[in-house]
């Protein structure tokens, strides 16, 4: 039979070599085909490629009409087109690039491909189109492969990103799309937090370092309703740069007016009497943590009341437009309720997520307030807030178990811990801030995830010191690892 390159024409089905193993295909539905092809015939033909040394065709695109074909065949059901035969366009008639679309298009259509492979199919085959055509639209890409214009929209975002590892690894292309989407919502809030800090940094000069009014997104965006004369001249405050500062936070907050930061981190002392009666610090690692023998250490409810006034009336030159709060306290209800209540006095811009975070403390280390009548308390609580509908970067469960590391400090939380919520939270365009840090360990895990920039307080100056200590360890290993390939 002869079988040499004509336009259009029927082909025999016999004639077709189908290379499985190269299509990768795994199982065709031709149910949605059957009664179609039955009645209208094969309205887009295959794509055959004609080999003159084997005078043989091999088909490129088109596997599901030749099932349905040879399936109609089978059953004895009448078609258009005649038992055995096919319409079909050899390769030789069609240009390299429409070739290329054709079997990209075909590709993307498998079953059994993964998301992946779809969206790089998807992107290659409309910058194919684009390259004929630079006013060839995204729309115009989705009818010519039977897509949906919003779905192409999605693959072609996502198309963009994937050389990112994140990006590339979700187990979907939606949750990959809604990553990106997260991302973007946090880059715009964090733009629109860099302009507000270079507005009121140029708004403060010539004050001598008071805080400025503070400025709001619709003054931002309106512009000034006067010309503004120009600045004085004046020296400006300057403040400690290093990212542990041995100060008192109550005093702190009243005069910093430097760039907010996008996660607040915050283990203020409780205020339930975590030493003994007389107000002495018991435990076996007193020497480490820099504190002589019976140095006291407060932790009285007046002072967790102070801590959590002057962060509420501070949020407004600590937290970014657009961030988040960790709030560690006591979980008794009656401590939630009263600190969620000052927060809705003082700031009330902040919302809560519905269920607290909770660290299990896996070693069983707690306390038990009635021994004969209540059990041993071994968990803690975290309040997660939010403030300019800041999404969060993935998703992690809202508890996590792990033990008590008491060797830097009594009230230590684990690194493990705080990276495995801090994962939600921080990544490289993130700023966090501790005002209470302790030994570091909140910052240390800050900056394992990558956080451009961290700075905690700390009242005492050898625990700050230690913690300045373990976190430029912390950065060594860090780099250790990356010289090393790690």
């Amino acid at each position: 039979m002869d079988l040499s390159p004509k336009p259009t024409t029927l082909v025999p089905l016999a004639a077709l070599s189908i290379e499985r193993e190269g299509r990768q295909r795994r199982e065709l539905r031709i149910e949605s085909l059957m009664d179609s092809i039955a009645r209208n015939g094969v309205l887009v033909p295959i794509i055959v490629h004609y080999d003159i040394e084997s005078d043989s065709l091999r088909l490129v695109a088109g596997e599901r009409r030749v099932a349905t074909c040879q399936a109609l065949d089978l059953e004895g059901r009448a078609r258009v087109h005649p038992p055995g035969l096919i319409p079909a366009v050899y390769t030789s008639d069609l240009s390299p690039t429409e070739l290329q679309i054709i079997e990209l298009e075909e590709n993307i259509k498998r079953l059994d491909l993964p998301w992946q492979d779809i969206v790089r199919g998807v992107g290659k085959i409309h910058g194919l189109y684009r390259a004929r055509d630079p006013q060839w639209t995204i729309s115009q890409t989705g009818d010519a492969i039977s897509l949906s214009q919003p779905t192409v929209s999605i693959y072609m975002t996502v198309f963009e990103f994937m050389g990112d590892e994140r990006v590339a690894t979700s187990g979907t292309v939606r949750e990959a799309y809604n990553l990106l989407l997260k991302r973007k919502a946090r880059s715009d809030g964090d733009a629109l937090e860099e302009l507000l800090h270079s507005t009121r940094a140029g708004q403060s000069e010539g004050t001598l370092g008071e805080p400025s009014d503070e400025l709001t997104l619709e003054e931002l965006l309106e512009g000034p309703s006067a010309p503004i004369e120009p600045p004085l001249q004046l020296p400006l405050p300057t403040f400690d740069l290093s990212p542990i500062i041995c100060a008192d936070f109550v005093q702190w907050a009243r005069s910093y007016d430097g760039r907010r930061f996008s996660l607040i981190h915050c283990d203020f002392p409780y205020g339930v009497g975590l030493f003994s009666s007389n107000g002495l610090r018991s435990g076996a690692n007193r020497s480490q943590m820099g504190r002589d023998e019976g140095e006291a250490y407060e932790d009285s409810p007046e002072l967790f009341a102070r801590l959590l006034e002057v962060l509420c009336d501070s949020l407004p030159r600590l937290l970014a437009i657009s961030g988040h709060i960790m709030f560690w306290l006591d979980a008794r209800s009656t401590s939630i309720e009263q600190t969620k209540r000052v927060f809705a006095e003082r700031a009330p811009h902040v919302s809560w997520t519905r269920f607290p975070l909770i660290w299990l403390k896996s070693d069983n280390a707690g306390i038990a307030a009635s021994p004969q009548y209540e059990p041993r308390h071994i968990y803690e609580t975290c309040l997660l807030g939010s403030v300019g509908d800041r999404p969060i970067i993935r998703i992690k469960s809202d508890a996590y178990a792990c033990p008590t590391d008491k060797a830097l400090h009594p009230s230590t939380k684990p690194e493990s811990m705080l990276r495995h919520f801090m994962e939600m939270l921080v990544d490289e365009e993130s700023s966090v801030f501790d005002p209470t840090c302790g030994s570091g360990a909140a910052l240390r895990a800050a900056e394992s995830l990558g956080a451009k920039r961290v700075l905690g307080l700390e009242i005492d100056p050898r625990m700050a010191e230690l913690a300045l200590r373990e976190l430029n360890a912390s950065r060594a290993k860090r780099k250790a690892a990356e010289l090393m390939g790690f």
